[in-house]
Formats: C-alpha cells, structure tokens, sequence
C-alpha cells in the first residue's frame, strides 16, 4: 500500500510527507477506530465522474456564452478560481430562470462510468465501507448516496436529507440524526434533482446559512471530528463555509487550539509547492493545518493499511474558525 501510494515520489520527498502527515494520520486513525468521524466530501470526491468546481462554472459560462461578449465570458473563467460565488451570480444573470435550471439538471443529471457501470466514485465507496458515522456533502450529485446503499445494506433508502429539510436539519444539529440509522448524509448545498434550491451563488449562500445549516455546522466543527475530503489547498470553498458558520454563529478557534479535524487533499506534483509550506498557507488561510496529500482515493486506502504513517498524506485541523482566525461579526 505505502509502495503504491509513494509512487513517483523520490526518497526525499517521501521523507518530507511523512513528516508533514504524522498528526493527521495519527487523528484520522483515531477518529474511525472510536466511530466519531464525519466524512465531509468536496466536489474532489465526485471527480471525474462530475465536474469539479472550476469545470461546472465553465459549463455555466458556456452556457451563457450567447449572451456574453469573448471578452466577458474570459474574464469569467480567469474569475472562477479566486471568486467562485460571484462569478455564477454574474454568469446566471445573464440567464433566464428556466435556463439557469436546465443548465444544471443538465450537468447534474445522474452520470455512470462507462468501465465499472457504477454511478459513483471509488472515493464515495471508500468512505461508506469505513467507520463514519455520517457524511456532509457540498456535492449536488447522488453518488455517494448510490455508494451507500451499496455499501451499507443495512442503511435505510430513506436515510439522506437535504439543507432545505427542517426536521433533519435540527436532529443533525442535536445529533440525534446518528441514532436515527446507519450513515446518514447531509447534503448541505442542496441537490441536483432540486435545482431551484441549489447553493451556487453569494446570495444562496447567505440565505442558506442565516438558516439551520449554519447551526448544524457549528456543531460539527466545534464538537465534532470532520475529514475533509475532495477540497484542495487552493479551494475557496472551506473558507467560504468556515466564514458563513463564523458570520451566523459568532464562533473563533483560538490559535492554540488542538486539532479536531484532519483533511486529505490532492498533491500538487509541479514545482514550487513544497508540501510544508503548503501546509502552513492552508493553515492560515482557513484554520487547516497538517500535510500535503495524493489522491483522495489513495489516501483512504492507505488510512485502513497498519503500515507506518509515512504512508497516508492527510492533514489534521483545528476549528471552528473563520479566515486568519478573526472572530466574525453578526
């Protein structure tokens, strides 16, 4: 396991991520063997079954493209990575409601993989095969809900809730949903087949967590153990979530806190991305700290090996917090 996860990696550098990913190996291990680890999936974890983040806005900006000059549909895509949820608002402005939702039925639609014929990745297989006992996904896809019942047959059909559901949201935020059946998922962004309640856009997103979600995530983050999955050191997308909670809830994670949470992350292979300095960028920007991963599906292979920690590339994390650690204002 370790052997195939190091691959192409020099001795150097292998020596470097085992030391960078010690603690949240250590963490992550720790977190499934008790059973208090909630799975928390990123657009990572559905690639490239679905799109990522940057791949869905640039469906939208194609989608657009008739009412965008070449110069405004540029500017766009060159947006899209460092303000995310501005660029669909421009972009769906641009569209009528009608189509802004066709656009991401079409893009959500229910995909299946030409080889295996699964409608799911092996990283949502993963994590229902492994001890969490429940799963937050930002995703819009039913992938992982597919991998859970295949996974888990003694899980209910009926055992997955949207933000947008009141009485689920308050038994996740009191934690009674973990009782309620095995593996519950919360799709805390809203679903494909509910493209009218989606959160893609600065506006939704503030309506979203003025609501239930930002509760329910403030427990998570304050109480809980999450393992991020399928965000990347450059995702704004945490820090967006971090700073919603923080906005609604008031809440701050002092900088000495201990670690409650581990993050595995995609490994950036060119040069100029040393995996500790990566590191410490993620850890003052959203509240992260720990190590530079490979691939998510590789790391949760390497999180049930009993080989020595060198092997799993995972960060451990502290929260709640908002960006650079500041209390938020109401």
């Amino acid at each position: 396991m370790q052997a195939a996860y190091l691959a192409n990696v020099t001795p150097g550098q292998a020596r470097v991520l085992a030391d960078v990913n010690a603690a949240g190996l250590d963490a992550l291990r720790e977190y499934l063997a008790r059973g208090d680890a909630v799975a928390f999936l990123g657009a990572g974890a559905s690639a490239p079954l679905y799109p990522m983040w940057s791949e869905l806005i640039a469906e939208l900006v194609d989608a657009a493209a008739h009412r965008l000059n070449p110069g405004q549909a540029q500017t766009c895509r060159a947006l899209a990575g460092q303000s995310p949820e501005e660029v669909v608002e421009i972009v769906r402005r641009q569209l009528s409601d009608a189509e802004f939702r066709e656009v991401l039925r079409a893009t959500f639609r229910v995909r299946t993989d030409r080889e295996s014929g699964r409608t799911w990745t092996p990283v949502h297989e993963l994590v229902c095969r492994y001890a969490f006992k429940g799963v937050v996904t930002t995703s819009y896809d039913p992938g992982i809900v597919d991998a859970r019942s295949r996974a888990r047959v003694r899980a209910t059909v009926t055992g997955f809730a949207s933000y947008t559901d009141d009485d689920a949201m308050d038994r996740w935020r009191t934690g009674d949903v973990f009782g309620d059946g095995e593996l519950p998922v919360l799709f805390a962004h809203g679903r494909g087949d509910q493209p009218d309640r989606i959160v893609l856009a600065t506006p939704e997103y503030r309506q979203a967590y003025e609501g239930k979600l930002s509760h329910v995530m403030a427990r998570l983050v304050d109480a809980g153990h999450l393992v991020w999955i399928g965000f990347s050191f450059a995702d704004q997308r945490i820090a967006a979530i971090l700073r919603e909670v923080a906005q609604a809830c008031g809440t701050r994670a002092s900088p000495g806190a201990a670690a409650r949470h581990v993050a595995i992350m995609p490994g950036i292979r060119t040069r100029g991305n040393d995996p500790g300095i990566l590191a410490q960028r993620a850890e003052l920007a959203t509240g992260l700290r720990g190590a530079l991963p490979r691939s998510p599906w590789r790391s949760l292979r390497a999180a049930g090996s009993a080989e020595r920690s060198g092997g799993l590339p995972i960060r451990a994390c502290r929260g709640p917090a908002a960006p650079g650690g500041h209390r938020a204002r109401r």
